[in-house]
């Protein structure tokens, strides 16, 4: 019986693979995702950059 469920959710899992990197919608949320995270990861180098090399003691008045 489990075994049954097994195979429903890998069929599942490779559904949603299939749909993610063959299709138009997926190859373009792929893209959105890869894109977004880049970004994070640049921001975060960049904020933490400007961080360290103002000191980190400035403040706003």
């Amino acid at each position: 019986m489990s075994g049954s469920l097994e195979d429903k959710q890998r069929e599942l899992t490779m559904k949603l693979l299939h749909d993610l990197l063959f299709t138009d919608y997926g190859l373009m949320s792929f893209i959105g995702i890869l894109f977004m995270l880049g970004m994070a990861v640049f921001f975060i180098r960049l904020f933490l950059n400007k961080i360290t090399l103002t000191g980190g003691n400035t403040r706003i008045k």
